[in-house]
């Protein structure tokens, strides 16, 4: 069978013929499913190991930043902590010495400030590449009875999104497009619009929303709010309605994404996370008395309808596409 190969996160019918149906549990002790943002390994009465990994080509320098926050994200968004994380380095063969010795430091340095220890992994050099790819394994440990899943969202939840959106997109889109952005906006326009979105972490939401009613946790990663809200509902079979005015963004991100013609609610949102809970009140009010933006932006339904609202306007939530990121290759 042609398989249609489109840039991006492999999603829809080819998702389903190609992973979905060859997928097989095998281990009553290891958990994981399509959708969850990590997998867990039972270890006993009192936690369970949980693992995730991330790939990023290295389009820039400090994009190996990206992959790190994204595998760790992914445990805190099941509930976890990181302790550990790996590298696979795949290098192309004109890569100059210096710039990995540059990455390397950077990688240690994520690890130092994240409380991490590197633990190994694989590097090498190949002619089929063009660019670095870097995958990080992030490995670390949640309580049994802790830990979350967008699979055990049900209907008449209601969803919360902490964090603005777009972040992690528009610092991709502010170094990769430094010199053009120059010429169009202030120089204290994009130091403010850098310092607002340079932080990806989700390790001080994801605290807090597990302390106050949160029951299922979505890192907002490739694809963007909608691609998140795809996967959530899809994983666990139930339907939303979601007002897009109640979706926070950085003005700055608005600009500098209008400027290179993407769309925020299908970009890049590491930093942000969408979490269901049975009541949003009250956790948007502890996020908030902890300095964190927070908005109740819709609820759960029963059936399979995925309605996004405009004011007046109701329309629904398509399949998610590529991530608006793959556009910047147009625009460098």
């Amino acid at each position: 069978m042609y398989w249609d190969m489109k840039i991006g996160k492999i999603r829809g019918n080819a998702y389903q013929r190609a992973i979905i149906k060859e997928f097989h549990n095998r281990r009553e002790d290891v958990c994981f499913y399509p959708g969850a943002d990590a997998a867990r390994v039972s270890l006993g009465d009192e936690q369970q190991m949980i693992c995730a990994t991330e790939t990023m080509i290295d389009t820039f320098e400090g994009a190996e930043k990206l992959a790190l926050h994204r595998a760790c994200n992914n445990l805190y968004a099941a509930g976890g902590t990181p302790r550990a994380v790996q590298m696979a380095i795949t290098l192309p063969q004109d890569y100059e010495e210096a710039a990995f010795r540059r990455m390397m430091r950077r990688i240690d340095a994520f690890c130092e400030t994240n409380q991490l220890q590197l633990a190994g992994g694989h590097t090498e050099v190949a002619d089929a590449v063009n660019a670095p790819i870097v995958t990080a394994l992030a490995v670390g440990a949640v309580k049994n009875g802790e830990y979350l899943s967008p699979k055990q969202m049900e209907a008449g939840m209601e969803l919360v999104l902490a964090g603005p959106i777009a972040k992690e997109g528009t610092l991709v889109v502010l170094t990769r497009l430094e010199e053009k952005l120059k010429s169009h906006f202030t120089g204290a326009f994009l130091d403010e619009a850098r310092q607002k979105v340079e932080d990806l972490s989700i390790a001080k939401i994801a605290q807090y929303a597990k302390k106050h009613g949160a029951r299922a946790m979505h890192d907002l990663a490739g694809g963007g709010v909608f691609g998140a809200l795809w996967e959530m509902a899809d994983s666990a079979g139930v339907g939303l309605e979601v007002d897009l005015k109640a979706i926070v963004i950085e003005q700055q991100s608005v600009e500098v994404c209008e400027y290179a013609g993407l769309n925020p609610y299908e970009l890049a949102s590491s930093g942000s996370v969408l979490i269901a809970t049975w009541d949003g009140a009250l956790l948007v009010q502890a996020l908030m008395d902890a300095g964190i933006k927070a908005t109740l932006i819709g609820r759960t339904t029963d059936g399979n309808d995925r309605i996004l609202r405009n004011g007046e306007e109701v329309r629904y939530l398509d399949l998610p596409k590529a991530d608006e990121l793959y556009k910047l290759d147009t625009c460098d």
